[in-house]
């Protein structure tokens, strides 16, 4: 019994004495507080932040890192505050503003920005390929996991782990050939082969359609005999019960839309939900609607449609069926659509349809910061979106006119500038110049 309590007291004591070693960390940390030349506005940029409930980071002039296992408590304000680190702000999480959310990608920030060499009537796949490059978290997806990879069959995923791991080497050249991606992009469909009228929207939607398929499986819904009418019911099934295949794609680019149906004819309401990756938007159809919709043609005479207008269009682009047969009273009557947002996803992309063959010639303003509030529709039963902010990250610019051109990418690189990646040539940029191009795709990433 004595040895026991002797165990005891010793284990007692040695957590007492751990505790008192990390009081004196913390207070070491935040020591230049004692200094009289220091002032009190110097205190208040110190932050704790508190990643995955496993440690406490404490940011300022030193930077400290401690596991929370340490305190042999749960970490509160309140305890915090008992440890007497009284000239620390507290905070769960840093500031919208903070890339502290970004310290597991800190190794990209070495990688300096490299081009793609145009393998023939390709400068659209060099540019699109600088955009994915770019998602920190898609590059930093590949880059982890290239035996699982290297494993499958997939090539479009095998393509773009080689082009990836080309962009990422630090060595002397300045540009990488991307002919693994190119020559696995032929064999999937021939049609990519030479310029073919393939443009950057076709090659993402083979790129995300691809790397779901090859890296996270088949996500088609069941079909069900849900009443369509009970919205939450409806989106539940779907979304939360049969959403089960999980991969990169859907963590990150994956959205769903809610279609809200009424029948004309019973005056009966239902709802559809569907997935995408991307939104097109037809642009003479926009610049159309806003001619018809504006007392001022003469503001238009330069053709420009908003991002805004582009959004409202989206809402009700084809919204209203003729001779649609209603689910319910089973008669052909006129019916009208509206689609919101159910769900954001991380990144959010753009596509600027301008025709296939001679483009509409027609410029965008859009913003570099993006609120989809008014977009969003929260869903009864359903956790809503609290965040709905987005910021332009990357996306392609047409050179040209009239069907023919050239394709460039601007990018916000991993140090956090702007660069136009025009096939082998990359150069710094600005939003302001990239503003005044005419855009094709935009890629904007959800604030933290």
């Amino acid at each position: 019994m004595d040895n026991k309590e002797n165990n005891f007291d010793a284990r007692k004591e040695k957590k007492l004495n751990k505790n008192n070693d990390l009081k004196m960390d913390i207070d070491n940390s935040t020591s230049e507080g004692n200094d009289s030349n220091k002032t009190e506005k110097e205190y208040d940029l110190l932050n704790i932040y508190i990643s995955n409930e496993n440690s406490i980071t404490f940011f300022g002039k030193k930077k400290k890192k401690l596991k929370l296992s340490s305190f042999g408590f749960c970490i509160t304000e309140n305890k915090i505050k008992l440890k007497k680190v009284k000239e620390i702000k507290f905070s769960l999480l840093p500031d919208d503003d903070s890339d502290l959310f970004d310290d597991e990608f800190e190794y990209l920030s070495k990688i300096k920005p490299k081009g793609l060499q145009n393998l023939g009537g390709c400068c659209y796949m060099n540019s699109t390929l600088q955009c994915f490059f770019h998602i920190k978290e898609f590059t930093d997806y590949f880059l982890k996991n290239k035996k699982n990879i290297k494993k499958k069959d997939g090539l479009i995923s095998k393509g773009l782990l080689d082009t990836i791991e080309g962009l990422s080497k630090n060595d002397t050249k300045t540009y990488y050939s991307p002919i693994e991606f190119k020559n696995n992009l032929i064999e999937v469909d021939d049609s990519f082969q030479g310029s073919g009228g393939k443009d950057s929207a076709d090659l993402v939607d083979i790129i995300l359609t691809s790397c779901q398929d090859e890296l996270g499986g088949d996500t088609e819904f069941p079909n069900t005999a849900l009443d369509q009418r009970n919205e939450s019911l409806l989106f539940l099934d779907l979304y939360y019960k049969n959403n089960k295949v999980q991969s990169i794609v859907l963590d990150l680019f994956s959205f769903y839309l809610r279609i809200k149906n009424t029948c004309f004819e019973c005056g009966i309401v239902y709802f559809d939900i569907t997935s995408e990756n991307m939104i097109t938007f037809n642009l003479e159809q926009i610049f159309n609607y806003q001619m018809n919709n504006s007392g001022n043609n003469s503001i238009f005479n330069k053709r420009i449609v908003s991002i805004e207008n582009c959004l409202e269009f989206y809402s009700f682009d084809n919204s209203i069926w003729e001779n649609a047969e209603c689910k319910y009273c089973h008669k052909k009557a006129l019916t009208f659509s509206a689609k919101s947002f159910a769900t954001l996803p991380k990144y959010l992309i753009f596509h600027m349809y301008r025709g296939k063959d001679e483009k509409f010639e027609c410029n965008v303003d859009f913003y570099e910061h993006l609120d989809l509030g008014p977009s969003y529709y929260s869903i009864n039963g359903i956790k809503s979106e609290e965040n709905t902010k987005y910021t332009l990250c990357a996306g392609t610019i047409l050179w040209g006119s009239h069907g023919y051109g050239h394709t460039v990418a601007f990018c916000k690189h991993f140090n956090g500038e702007y660069y136009i990646f025009n096939d082998s040539s990359t150069y710094k940029t600005n939003f302001n110049e990239i503003k005044n191009q005419k855009i094709y795709l935009l890629f904007y990433k959800k604030n933290n």
